[in-house]
């Protein structure tokens, strides 16, 4: 095996049981901050009640988990957590006005075109696409579009545990953000890469400082029970929705050429292209059933790579444990109501933080290379577009036409469009390859 003076557990090694039960269980843990953050998001946006909440988490988890399972041992064959993708979060809430029939029909779209590019196997085109600039604007767009979704939260507005002034609410707020920064950049090893996670608990104690906390939902769920539908499986096929979806995908994809080449640059190169392949294949059926179900769709986590560094353990096997650790978690409802009472504010702030080391992801990528005058106004002008659009009043998007509306609703879709016109169209640099 490959890496054998570096890994405990290369990536074909199998550990033995009880200790790949323990990696498992820690690999799940690193799935917990997302969660909390996804449910808070579409909770507000689609108003669902205390059952509705346990049932999508539930739902999470069990989509997350099987597909981590399928992943790690007949999928890409590396050590890589699925979990639900912001930019696939971005676009759920931008449609959420719409209903969440129309969701599911363009995510089971924009999945049907990620399953058969995976089939397919041809992504050279999408390489060509995804230059320095095209990437960083989605980065870059993917934390400024969701700002807007996260500042009511942060200021504790219709929030009906709220009993302290919005000044105060936001103090609080930042101070998580402060506080989950902190531990993020000082923390070391595994306790740096389950930051969020801390900031989540240590935000959620200190909570009722300023409000209270409703355990009306962790007192009803039960024990044990199968995951059920949050939503009728009802999809509304519609322009908007279908675009939205398909350009999110481009996202995504992003994500997994990313996270894909991270892992195997430590692991093993020789298996990238035919992983990659099914991968794609993969998350294309992951997002149709993702679709179907009415929750987030799922990508590839791009930390991946630094917790199998920092562990020391590189078998796919311990993701393929975490799998079945997340699908006994989706069968606790106990455990899922616990995930979906944390406050709002709470969530928000610890994703300002996430959100903020994206951008950070970004500029470290500009600054890589020389960054000239045309580079600036594609990836300037795009951000700028992206953040005005995300920000519009919604009086002024409603009464636009259909068509319109694709592109005054949401900022990432935007931005990356004006990108993909200026870098391959208006301000082509024919002279310059960018791989």
């Amino acid at each position: 095996m490959k890496n054998l003076n570096v890994y405990i557990y290369d990536l074909d090694d199998k550990p033995p049981l009880v200790l790949a039960i323990l990696y498992g269980v820690q690999w799940a843990l690193f799935l917990f901050p997302a969660i909390p953050m996804v449910t808070a998001l579409c909770a507000e946006a689609f108003k669902m009640d205390a059952v509705a909440r346990v049932a999508f988490v539930q739902l999470t988890f069990l989509v997350a988990g099987s597909f981590t399972l399928i992943q790690s041992l007949w999928g890409h064959r590396y050590p890589l957590l699925e979990g639900p993708a912001t930019a696939h979060l971005l676009t759920v809430l931008s449609l959420a006005p719409q209903g969440i029939g129309n969701i599911q029909a363009g995510m089971i779209l924009g999945s049907i075109v990620m399953f058969s590019l995976g089939l397919l196997g041809n992504i050279s085109f999408f390489s060509r696409i995804f230059t320095r600039n095209i990437v960083v604007v989605i980065l870059m767009l993917i934390a400024f579009s969701i700002t807007p979704h996260l500042t009511a939260s942060l200021v504790g507005y219709g929030s009906p545990q709220n009993k302290a002034p919005q000044w105060l609410f936001f103090a609080f707020s930042s101070a998580v953000v402060i506080f989950t920064a902190f531990c993020s950049y000082h923390l070391k090893g595994i306790w740096k890469t389950l930051s969020l996670l801390i900031g989540v608990i240590a935000g959620t104690l200190f909570y009722p400082l300023i409000g209270s906390l409703d355990f009306t939902i962790w007192k009803q769920a039960s024990w044990i029970s199968i995951p059920t539908l949050w939503t009728p499986i009802a999809p509304k096929f519609s322009l908007i929705s279908s675009v939205s979806f398909a350009i999110a995908y481009l996202a995504v994809l992003v994500n997994a050429l990313g996270s894909l080449a991270g892992i195997a640059s430590i692991t093993d190169n020789k298996r990238l292209n035919s992983s990659l392949k099914r991968s794609l294949t993969i998350n294309g059926l992951s997002g149709i059933v993702c679709g179907l179900l009415g929750i987030v769709g799922l990508v590839s986590y791009s930390m991946s790579p630094g917790v199998v560094t920092a562990q020391r353990v590189a078998s796919r096997y311990t993701l393929a444990v975490c799998g079945v650790v997340t699908i006994m978690i989706s069968l606790v409802p106990k455990i899922a109501a616990t995930f979906a009472f944390v406050p709002s504010a709470v969530v928000s702030a610890v994703l300002c933080v996430a959100m903020g080391s994206q951008v950070g992801a970004a500029l470290q990528m500009v600054t890589s290379s020389t960054l000239t005058q045309r580079d600036g106004t594609v990836i300037g002008l795009s951000v700028l577009l992206g953040l005005i659009v995300s920000i519009l009043p919604p009086g002024l998007t409603a009464s636009a036409h259909p068509v319109a509306q694709l592109f005054l609703k949401n900022g990432l879709i935007s931005g990356i469009f004006l990108s993909l016109i200026l870098e391959h169209g208006l301000l082509r640099d024919k002279s310059k390859v960018e791989k």
